[in-house]
Formats: C-alpha cells, structure tokens, sequence
C-alpha cells in the first residue's frame, strides 16, 4: 500500500488575495463539495497520516471550515492547516482537534498588492496567546520568506513573546518564540511555470513518494505546486484514488524521480527547494 507523508487537499482556491509572489489564477474551480471531501478522506485513510489544507485558496474564509474537520477527525487524520490570517474571527473554531499545526504566510498580510488589514499581525499574536492560555499543543508557525523579511514588523513578534530579536536569519531557521509557536524563515522561490526558459531535465523530487495534491475539483495532481492541474492524473470524481496513483503517466513521473530524472515540461522548469539548505 502506498503510503505518503502528506497529502494536500484544496477545500477552495479562493482566498480573496492578490499576492505578488503568487502568480496563479484563483477563484475558478470553488468549494470542493462535503461530499466529495469525505469521499476522498475514506480513500486516503492509510494512505497517509497527515492532511494539509492548502493548495489555492484560504480555508479560513470557509464558513463551515468545522465540518470538514470533523470529517477529518472521525478518520483518525491530523491536519495542517495554511491561512493568510486576513479571515481569523473565531478563534476557538481553530483549536479544532483534528488540527496539529497552523501555518500563518505573514508574507501575504504585508505583500504590497493588498489591502491593509488594520491590526492584522496583532489579530494573530493574540489568537497565539490565546490557544497559549488554553494549553492548546497545536503548533503554530509564523512564516516568512527571507526575501520578504524587511517588510514584516519583526520587533512586534519579538516583543510580543518578550524575545530577543535576532542580530540576523538564516534560511530555513525555525526560530521558538514560545511552546509550540515558531517564527519559521523559508526560501522564496518562483512558481513553476510552462512559459519559464530556465529548464532542468535532472530533477529529484518528493511527488508522488511522499506527497500528493487533490485540487477542489477532484483532479489529482503529483504536488501542491501544481496548482493549476497541469499534470492531471485524474478526477476523483470519476476514478478512485488508487486507480489514479496507478496509472502509467503516475508511474512513470514516480519512477523518472527515482532516476534524477523530470518526465514533465512542468517539472522541468520547477525550482522548488527539496532540500532544506540555501545557497
């Protein structure tokens, strides 16, 4: 049985943002229907452990967020769950226990291409002090890429958590500002693109080994960089999950991986970090 380390599941690819490191269309395939989800949810039970909410889209901004994670909850499935932070009002509905780790992109709250929210990182450092008081274990990550770390109020966080701000970051440093919360630094990358030049044929990668993405209309697709169905490999709605992962075009992109080798045009021109070093 195949098993995975991650499976990403887009609830929805509308997130109401136009972030200028995110160049994908948004707000065309919806809500992945309840239905749907749970249908998918008994499928990839065993198949992996965790879930992760997040391809397009913030599942924030969906009202009825509780019962897409009770759904993961009665399958014995933990959830990461990514969000912008610009939609967090109920607080308590986030400590879901189905949840393990919460992802805020504070890259998105203080991109130029946005709205300012007033008060928005302190809407977060305090749903932080909250889930604190509770003695909630969820883990929490603050995220910011490290070309983007002049624009965000860094001292706020630091003095928030009565921390010492660093004399500088590193990428990928995963800095503890308090029990189960981190500042984590990471790696700004360019979205794969058909139209990019810079093409690679040698290429190691984790699809389909250690993870897969499930866009909100049922196609499944190698990773969660896919974020327009370039490489579909199928439709949950038609096929089963297993069906799918055992199809020829699978196979070979799996077994291409396994030789350092992109089977396809979008692969090649993907340069997402797959390893946690920089440069």
């Amino acid at each position: 049985m195949m098993h995975f380390k991650k499976i990403y599941i887009e609830l929805s690819d509308i997130c109401g943002l136009q972030c200028s490191f995110c160049p994908n269309q948004k707000a065309v395939r919806g809500l992945m229907s309840q239905e749907l989800f749970a249908k998918i949810v008994r499928q990839i039970r065993g198949k992996c452990h965790r879930v992760c909410l997040h391809i397009l889209g913030d599942p924030c901004r969906i009202k009825n967020l509780k019962e897409y994670l009770d759904i993961l909850r009665q399958n014995d499935l933990s959830v990461d769950l990514v969000t912008s932070g610009f939609y967090l009002k109920d607080k308590e509905s986030l400590l879901h226990p189905a949840i393990h780790q919460i992802a805020f992109s504070l890259d998105a709250g203080f991109d130029k291409n946005n709205p300012t929210k007033e008060g928005y990182l302190q809407d977060i450092l305090e749903f932080c002090d909250f889930k604190r008081k509770q003695q909630n274990k969820i883990f929490i990550n603050l995220r910011v890429q490290d070309t983007t770390l002049k624009r965000i109020p860094l001292q706020q966080i630091f003095d928030f958590f009565k921390k010492t701000i660093p004399n500088d970051f590193k990428t990928f440093e995963r800095i503890k500002l308090d029990e189960y919360i981190f500042l984590n630094i990471t790696k700004t990358f360019i979205w794969a693109d058909l139209k990019m030049q810079n093409i690679c044929h040698t290429k190691k990668c984790h699809a389909l080994k250690e993870q897969i993405g499930i866009l909100s209309n049922g196609i499944v697709v190698p990773c969660c960089i896919d974020t327009q169905g370039e490489i579909a490999l199928g439709n949950v709605n038609k096929q089963s999950l297993d069906e799918i992962l055992s199809s020829k075009r699978a196979i070979a992109i799996k077994k291409g991986f396994e030789q350092n080798i992109a089977i396809e045009e979008l692969c090649k021109r993907c340069h997402f970090p797959t390893t946690r070093s920089s440069n």
